[in-house]
């Protein structure tokens, strides 16, 4: 199940793409002519298309920056089926429509997020992922590597606690021993030569 939620995952990351492309390869492109038309008028063109099926309601409008590609509009119809209905932009002209539900990006969709199962295939995905979470968490804190980076940490500390800094009188320790710089000032008249 890992595999194909994954495999699905990845498919729909390209999903635009992908649809962008079945889209074309159906329906053909859209030649740009001047100007787009105003998408009041483009609506009322789909309107008029469906006004025989006063069960199907628009639901939304999809109008891409692409000027090769056509405006999407998203109809629901009473069985809660969704239709797509391409029209060109520039001309008005209805391209084709087909219903979403049976398009391989629809279908790629299902068996991501339902394994094609409805609503107790969501909730199995939602339990898998669930425990993968959990599987994470526990893994991250019982991770191995924790020891090894929590060494390094303490022999760093006990470098820097064996480092003592000359302050007031106080000697200056390294590892190599006492450090020349650091031993207390002693009088000079110590170490002066008599003289006759």
């Amino acid at each position: 199940m890992l595999i194909i939620v994954g495999l699905t995952g990845s498919l729909l990351v390209f999903q635009r793409e992908i649809d962008e492309f079945l889209v074309s390869q159906q329906f053909g492109q859209v030649t740009p002519k001047g100007d787009r038309l105003p998408i009041e008028s483009v609506l009322e063109t789909v309107k008029t298309s469906y006004a025989k099926q006063p069960d199907i309601k628009i639901s939304s409008v999809n109008t891409l920056p692409d000027p090769y590609f056509p405006c999407r509009f998203w109809l629901q119809a009473a069985n809660n089926e969704s239709l797509q209905v391409l029209v060109n932009p520039y001309t008005g002209i209805i391209m084709g429509s087909h219903n979403w539900d049976e398009t391989i990006i629809s279908w790629t969709f299902k068996l991501h997020y339902q394994l094609l199962a409805g609503e107790i295939g969501t909730i199995i995905v939602g339990i898998v992922a669930f425990m993968l979470l959990i599987l994470s968490i526990t893994g991250i804190v019982l991770w191995s590597g924790w020891r090894i980076l929590s060494g390094v940490a303490e022999t760093r500390h006990m470098y820097q606690k064996s480092s003592m800094t000359f302050n007031g009188g106080k000697y200056f320790f390294t590892g190599s021993g006492l450090a020349p710089s650091s031993l207390p000032s002693v009088p000079h008249s110590l170490f002066s030569t008599p003289q006759n």
